[in-house]
């Protein structure tokens, strides 16, 4: 209606200014125009409305309404001065902001708005703090426009808490991110901060990598991958096999890793996949008294590895528990080296038991060692465990001291008898022999033998102890008699068949039975001999060797034995071939091997009507087969007469006392002068470093 009114007046006032239409004279009165002033002043302009801030569809700024009749809009931000705008961006500088709008007339109209309302927000910097844990639970405090988290790497979700229980071993990872919160109108500002946190569960109990039992070659060799570092780590021929090296009563199996002391390092490696926490890790291991051992923890990825050394390379059982917070362990990241344990609190780990989470093989090593000729040696190994206990880290050796032991020094065979740690000292040769009565005592490795009677005053004996109690070493000596056995070494007396304990000749794997029909003495021979055909084909002799076919090949003999009861009666052909008796532990491969420094087998035997010729073969592999029986590196054999008509004799022969023995066979030679069978006796077959049975000789 104001508009309305302001259109009319001109029209009015031209209206009374034009002339009447009677063109008479105008009498009535008016007004002086020729003075030039108004009758009425200039209207005032309207005010415009002020806008109303909103934020913006992106909620990273402000916009406002349109105005009707503005021209333009004036912002101001804070007590600064207004400048045109059209809308408004939330600045990423730190601070509080107070933003008012105004609307721009054209000035004769229409005047400017009053400010519109302020709109105040805030200007803040994102953060995240690190991390913490309590067991499973993970904990943080972010300032972020949103927080999200995933585990184990799977997608992030919103998350309202500030703290997390997993319920398994993975990866917590939590993501703050800038933007604008409406509700509470703050712009979060910042690249998005990423931060992530190992949680793992406590193994539920230990848990068995290896304990070879129900393996064979080819399995090991699948599970366990050899290599030699040769200018990097390239394959071998060396392999892991089955051994029968096994301690403990139930133990019938372990795992046997060859090395040949050629100056290259060896390397085994198994993979592992563990998302739970161990604390310690064991094993059972022997050496050769020469090679270390390095256990180490590998992770193909990042290339990190732990390893630990195990500097005794005894070879006596050593029973290892290496627990994860051990100082012993070492881990190199970025060029420094830590502990295990320091290693897990920088990766961001509770202990070091959670830190094994990170490896994906175990391996051991064997560090290079050069001998002259590089000999082929091996180590073994068997029970390797992740243990979840308390158990603390220890080394404790096993070994056996029973049994008769002998060693020769200056002529004097010397005889060490050991029974429940009491035994006796004595020498068998000399004209008035030595018997001491001692007591047999022994702490990880060391051994005293002292005389009981007057605690060690005639004899105090210090050795060490190797090779499963195999062998003892000469450390030192005092007492009445030290210089007798001042470096007098002594090795067990290792019986490989004295044929007591078997009741019955028994059934043999011949032509007749299979493997597995095997009873009494028969069981543990293999029999064939030289047939000259392909008929019943023996799988050691190959080509021309044949199962036996005979009823009377080997057989228990009751009535005639070197010592105790019994021996065995081994059948010589006139006719028919070489016939050869193999320990069948060598045929199976399941014999644990002989060590220890024996330089003789040994045998006893008597004679039949004729001449018998025995070959003699000791095997340093396992198991004999047709193509390594013969091989010189691989065994080593020797023909000797047993003479017809003769009563038991002792035979010998020259074998390699740094070799492990795994076995031997017996070939009785055709005698083609006597067409009749022959029976020879066999009994006492035996290892030894000097000889049990000697006796004072005029």
């Amino acid at each position: 209606m104001e508009r309305k009114k302001l259109v009319l007046l001109p029209i009015i006032l031209l209206g009374l200014l034009l002339p009447s239409c009677n063109n008479g004279p105008d009498t009535s009165s008016s007004p002086d125009v020729s003075s030039g002033t108004p009758s009425e002043s200039t209207p005032e302009p309207v005010q415009l409305m002020a806008p109303v801030l909103t934020l913006n569809e992106d909620n990273d700024g402000l916009i406002w309404n349109n105005v009707e009749n503005a021209v333009s809009y004036q912002l101001k931000v804070n007590d600064g001065e207004y400048v045109g705008a059209t809308d408004y961006a939330f600045v990423d500088d730190i601070g509080s902001y107070s933003i008012v709008v105004k609307a721009i007339g054209d000035g004769t109209n229409y005047s400017d708005s009053e400010p519109s309302l302020p709109y105040a927000y805030l200007t803040s910097a994102i953060s995240l703090s690190n991390l913490s844990r309590d067991g499973m639970l993970v904990s943080w405090t972010a300032v972020a426009y949103q927080t999200e988290i995933s585990f184990g790497g799977g997608e992030y979700v919103i998350i309202e808490e500030t703290s997390y229980t997993a319920t398994e071993s993975g990866i917590v990872s939590i993501r703050a991110s800038a933007g604008f919160d409406a509700e509470n109108k703050i712009n979060y500002v910042g690249e998005s901060i990423v931060k992530s946190c190992p949680v793992v569960s406590a193994a539920p109990s230990s848990i068995t990598l290896e304990d070879v039992e129900d393996k064979t070659n080819t399995d090991l060799q699948e599970l366990w991958i050899a290599s030699k570092y040769d200018n990097g780590w390239v394959p071998t021929s060396g392999v892991a096999s089955v051994s029968y090296e096994a301690l403990g009563e139930n133990n019938i199996k372990s795992m046997k890793l060859d090395f040949w002391k050629n100056g290259s390092a060896f390397r085994y490696s198994r993979n592992i996949n563990y998302n739970v926490a161990y604390n310690a890790l064991s094993l059972l291991i022997k050496g050769d008294d020469e090679i270390d051992f390095t256990l180490r923890l590998n992770d193909l990825d990042t290339g990190i590895y732990a390893d630990y050394r195990i500097s005794d390379a005894s070879s006596n059982w050593v029973y290892h528990v290496v627990r994860f917070d051990d100082a012993g362990w070492s881990v190199t990241i970025g060029g420094n080296t830590f502990t295990l344990a320091q290693a897990a609190d920088y990766l961001g780990y509770e202990s070091a038991g959670e830190a094994i989470t990170v490896f994906d093989q175990f391996q051991i090593l064997l560090p290079s060692l050069y001998v002259d000729g590089g000999p082929k040696t091996y180590v073994v190994v068997d029970d390797i465990k992740f243990l979840n206990d308390d158990t603390p880290s220890q080394a404790e050796m096993h070994y056996d001291l029973e049994g008769k032991y002998t060693g020769e020094l200056s002529g004097t065979i010397f005889r060490l008898s050991a029974n429940a740690g009491t035994g006796m000292v004595e020498t068998l040769n000399l004209a008035t022999n030595l018997q001491i009565p001692v007591v047999v005592e022994t702490d990880d490795g060391n051994v005293n033998i002292k005389s009981s009677g007057d605690d060690g005053a005639a004899l105090n004996y210090q050795g060490k102890v190797s090779y499963y109690g195999d062998k003892i070493s000469y450390v030192s000596a005092s007492g009445t008699y030290a210089a007798y056995v001042a470096n007098l070494n002594v090795s067990r007396v290792k019986q490989l068949d004295d044929f007591e304990s078997y009741t019955e000749t028994g059934i043999g794997y011949d032509a007749n039975h299979s493997a597995d029909a095997r009873t009494g003495l028969r069981a543990n021979y293999y029999c064939d001999y030289y047939s000259g055909s392909a008929s019943n084909p023996s799988p050691v002799g190959g080509n021309n060797w044949s199962l036996m076919g005979s009823s009377d090949y080997l057989a228990l003999e009751q009535a005639n034995a070197h010592s105790g009861s019994q021996s065995a009666k081994l059948k010589r052909s006139g006719s028919a071939g070489d016939m050869r008796f193999l320990n069948y532990n060598s045929y199976s491969g399941i014999n644990p091997g002989f060590g220890a420094g024996n330089s003789k087998f040994s045998f006893w035997a008597k004679g039949d009507t004729y001449d018998t010729t025995f070959r003699l073969r000791v095997y340093y592999v396992s198991p004999v087969n047709a193509s390594n029986q013969v091989d010189g590196s691989l065994s080593v054999t020797t023909d000797v007469v047993v003479p017809g008509g003769s009563d038991w004799m002792h035979y010998t022969m020259d074998i390699n006392a740094s070799r492990v023995v795994f076995g031997y066979s017996m070939t009785l030679r055709v005698n083609w002068d006597h067409t009749s069978n022959g029976y020879p006796l066999v009994d006492d077959i035996e290892l030894y470093s000097a000889n049990p049975w000697a006796t004072y000789q005029v």
